[in-house]
C-alpha cells in the first residue's frame, strides 16, 4: 500500500498526512490487469496520478486521531491499482495528500472531497465495478507512520459489467479530468460528482434521492428547481423537440420527480431497482458529458426506448 505514495510526497515537509482509500474491482482477471500493468497517468498541475503495479493488500493497523474542517481546495490526489494476491482481483487505491495544518485548521475534509470527486469520475468513465467494494480507508501520518482505518463495506454491484481498463479509456479519463478542471462551473460539477459517488454506495432504500440530487446539481443551477431544466438539456443533447420531451414524457423526468416528491414530502419508502438505478446513472452521465463539453455517450435515450414500459411501472407510485 505505501509504495504507491510518491517519494516527493514523503520528502515534502509541508505534507503532514495522506488520505488513502482502497476499492476492490470486480469481473477482471489477471489477464485483464496485465494488459495495463505498466500504464499510468500524471496530472502535474493538481498532483493527480494513476499508476499500475502488483502486490497484496496491506492493512494499516495503528491509529491516530483526526477531524474535519472546511478549507480551500488545496489537497492533491493520486490514484493507483494493485492485485489482491489472495483473491486475485485488481484493487484501486487513491492517495490524496494533506498539507500540514495551518492556524490549527485541518485539511482532511478537502482530501476526502477530492477523493470522492475522483471516484465519481472514475465510475463515469470505467463503470461501477471499477469501485466494486470499499475495502478500507485510512489517514496515514507520514512523520510517525501511524494510521487509522475505517473499513465499512458497501453493497456489492455484481449485476454491473466489468470495467473497461483499456488504454483508450485511460486517455479519455485524462481528457475528462482536464475538461472538468477548466470548466467555469467546476465547483458545481465536482459537487455533482461527490453526490453521485455517495449514491453509488448508499443502501437501496436511500439511493434514489442522492441520484436525483446529483441530477439537480448538474441541470438546475438557475432554474428554481423546475424539472423543465433537465428536460430541456436532454432535448438539446439528443436533438429532440422540447415540447415533445415534456408533453410525451420522454425520458420519464416527470415520473422521477413525482417519486422524489413522495419521498421528500410524504416519507415514501422506495427501494431502488437495478433497472432504475442504471437509467439514472445514464441520465447523469449524459448530462455530465454535456456539462463539460465532452463528446456524449448518448446512453439514456437507448435505455429509455428499450425499457420504457418497465421503467414506468417501476417508477409508478
Amino acid at each position: 500500500m505505501l509504495e504507491g505514495i510518491p517519494n516527493e510526497w514523503k520528502q515534502d515537509s509541508d505534507i503532514n498526512e495522506i488520505f488513502i482509500t482502497c476499492y476492490r474491482m470486480m469481473r477482471l482477471g489477471q489477464k485483464d490487469f496485465d494488459e495495463i500493468r505498466s500504464y499510468g497517468l500524471i496530472f502535474e498541475d493538481i498532483g493527480i496520478a494513476i499508476w499500475v503495479s502488483h502486490g497484496d493488500i496491506r492493512y494499516p493497523d495503528q491509529e491516530i486521531e483526526f477531524g474535519y474542517d472546511e478549507e480551500k481546495d488545496i489537497s492533491k490526489c493520486r490514484v493507483g491499482y494493485k492485485i489482491d494476491e489472495i483473491s486475485n482481483t485488481p484493487v484501486l487505491f487513491t492517495y490524496s495528500k494533506i498539507p500540514s495544518s495551518k492556524n490549527g485548521k485541518s485539511f482532511k475534509s478537502i482530501a476526502r472531497m477530492n477523493t470522492d470527486t475522483v471516484i465519481g469520475l472514475l465510475e463515469i468513465k470505467f463503470g461501477r465495478n471499477q469501485i466494486f467494494e470499499k475495502v478500507f480507508e485510512t489517514y496515514l501520518d507520514l512523520k510517525t507512520g501511524e494510521s487509522i482505518v475505517d473499513s465499512d463495506l458497501y453493497l456489492n454491484p455484481d449485476i454491473f459489467p466489468k470495467p473497461d481498463l483499456s488504454k483508450e479509456n485511460f486517455d479519455d479519463f485524462e481528457a475528462l479530468f482536464d475538461l472538468l478542471q477548466k470548466n467555469t462551473e467546476s465547483s458545481r460539477l465536482m459537487l455533482a460528482l461527490r453526490v453521485y459517488k455517495k449514491a453509488l454506495f448508499e443502501s437501496l432504500e436511500n439511493k434514489f434521492f442522492d441520484y436525483w440530487l446529483a441530477l439537480e446539481v448538474l441541470a438546475m443551477p438557475n432554474k428554481d428547481d423546475k424539472i423543465s431544466a433537465i428536460q430541456e438539456r436532454l432535448a438539446k443533447i439528443y436533438g429532440l423537440s422540447v415540447d415533445d420531451v415534456i408533453g410525451n414524457h420522454v425520458f420519464l423526468i416527470r415520473e422521477l420527480y413525482t417519486l422524489r416528491r413522495h419521498i421528500v414530502h410524504r416519507g415514501y419508502k422506495y427501494s431502488l431497482d437495478y433497472n432504475v438505478e442504471q437509467y439514472m446513472q445514464a441520465l447523469f452521465k449524459d448530462l455530465f458529458y454535456d456539462s463539460i463539453g465532452h463528446e456524449n455517450l448518448m446512453l439514456s435515450y437507448k435505455l429509455y426506448e428499450e425499457n420504457r414500459q418497465q421503467l414506468s411501472k417501476l417508477l409508478s407510485i
